[in-house]
């Protein structure tokens, strides 16, 4: 993401605070970790490297399918963690290891879920 598009965004989140206090007063706040998850929507997929290893499920790319995962940690072996796809995971456990996700983006939040 550009400089600009960075700047943007850090407006529209601005804009969004102060909208949010002048229509619902005082009430409606919206931290810091919400922020970062609003950009991250925002941004779309993000490099592999910025993504949560903590158990979190996210969704994975490799630039040509998309599953849904998490990283995957092995407290006796931790050169064997790994990103873990879901659907491969339950299918072939080798499998899921094999696969090298490039791109992540985090799921979105159930309907009618608060953000």
């Amino acid at each position: 993401m550009s400089h600009l598009e960075d700047k943007l965004l850090a407006y529209l989140v601005q804009k969004t605070r102060d909208d949010a206090k002048g229509i619902c007063g005082p009430g409606l706040q919206i931290s810091e970790s919400e922020v970062g998850q609003i950009l991250r929507l925002l941004r779309g997929w993000e490099s592999i490297e910025t993504a949560p290893k903590d158990g979190t499920f996210i969704w994975l790319s490799d630039g040509f399918f998309m599953r849904i995962g998490y990283w995957y940690v092995v407290t006796k072996d931790p050169s064997q963690e790994h990103w873990a796809d879901m659907a491969l995971a339950e299918a072939h456990e080798k499998a899921s290891l094999q696969w090298k996700p490039t791109h992540w983006q985090p799921m979105p939040k159930p309907p009618g879920a608060k953000l």
